[in-house]
């Protein structure tokens, strides 16, 4: 299995602290916060790793080099000029080749032990893919999950209109897939936003009665997007760092 890193943002909402500096990058505890998802996928046993980069890139490939530094072999594609979750981890599919893959983004938060959990109930399931949720009290500003008592994820809603949807669960960044997901991502179209958007091929994955678990987080959560968040996310790492 090989993890695929979603490094490409540049954060606006941060301000100046993107400035000269890819999103990912920020430093909080003195480390860049995707050194920290590296340390949690490191945990579930991955070693092979593709960075998916666009802004200011150099600056990630400068600090990481080839991963030797942390035991791992990293690989890096540029994403072009097109947007959305579903063409960044489309541009990784020639580096990921035949194997299934961890994917998550650069710059989501959470307890390191999250990470090894669910590359293990992907192992144990017969599942298409496992897809890490967080709880929240309103969904409106991510990607809204639905699923049945089992766990079985229903429906993904990307950003939903405030109060509509009866979930209180949100995509946390975080997916275990099957390789077959590239197949998927390649038949993409721009969605109403102008971007290939990952929830579109899960909602087709669904469509085609494959199974997609829902793994409800255990532990803290943060989306580093703004700088009121920083205090937060500082206090995940400090905590499992």
């Amino acid at each position: 299995m090989k993890a695929v890193v979603l490094a490409a943002g540049r954060g606006t909402r941060l301000g100046a602290l993107t400035d000269n500096c890819p999103k990912p990058m920020v430093r909080v505890e003195g480390i860049p916060i995707v050194e920290y998802v590296i340390s949690g996928i490191i945990d579930a046993g991955i070693k092979d790793f593709v960075f998916v980069t666009k802004y200011l890139s150099e600056k990630v490939m400068e600090y990481f080099g080839d991963g030797s530094k942390w035991g791992i072999n990293i690989q890096y594609v540029e994403q072009d000029d097109r947007y959305g979750t579903g063409v960044a981890l489309l541009m990784s599919k020639d580096l990921v080749g035949d194997d299934d893959l961890l994917m998550c983004y650069g710059d989501c938060l959470m307890e390191r032990k999250n990470y090894k959990e669910a590359v293990d109930l992907f192992n144990s399931k017969d599942v298409f893919a496992v897809e890490a949720l967080n709880y929240v009290e309103d969904p409106w500003q991510g990607s809204a999950i639905l699923f049945d008592e089992n766990n079985i994820v229903t429906e993904m809603i990307e950003k939903p209109a405030k109060g509509t949807i009866p979930s209180h669960w949100n995509s946390a960044g975080l997916f275990v897939f099957k390789n077959e997901i590239f197949d998927y991502c390649s038949k993409l179209q721009p969605s109403v936003r102008g971007e290939y958007e990952l929830p579109e091929a899960i909602n087709k994955i669904i469509d085609d009665k494959k199974k997609i678990y829902g793994y409800c987080l255990t532990g803290d959560w943060c989306d580093m997007g703004r700088p009121e968040d920083i205090p937060f996310a500082a206090e995940i790492i400090k905590r499992n760092m």
